[in-house]
């Protein structure tokens, strides 16, 4: 998980500092947040992370469209550099075994 090691990520995303202007920063608590919550309802499960970028294997992910579109939604609050129509990472990636983010 990248909150438990603050120092190997070189991207701000994961080193949030208060005296960075950049508003898209998250604490690692609510990175801690969102990936136990995927882990909890879909099986989620970090396999990979880079200082720009996070891959996760997803067990069980959704099926039907309304959770679909709800997790969409979530990806794209979650990295929004990499989510740039929500429509198809409803269709496409939510629905997919991998889910991958990326951040400037």
């Amino acid at each position: 998980m990248p909150a438990l090691l603050p120092k190997a990520f070189e991207t701000p995303n994961w080193n949030f500092s208060p005296y960075e202007d950049d508003h898209r920063q998250l604490l690692p608590a609510l990175h801690v947040a969102v990936l136990r919550s995927w882990y909890e309802r879909f099986g989620a499960e970090l396999y990979y992370a880079r200082s720009s970028c996070l891959e996760l294997l997803v067990a069980h992910p959704p099926s039907d469209r309304h959770t679909a579109a709800r997790v969409a939604i979530e990806q794209y609050a979650y990295a929004a550099d990499d989510i740039q129509d929500l429509e198809q990472a409803g269709d496409g990636q939510v629905r997919s075994p991998v889910w991958s983010f990326w951040w400037d």
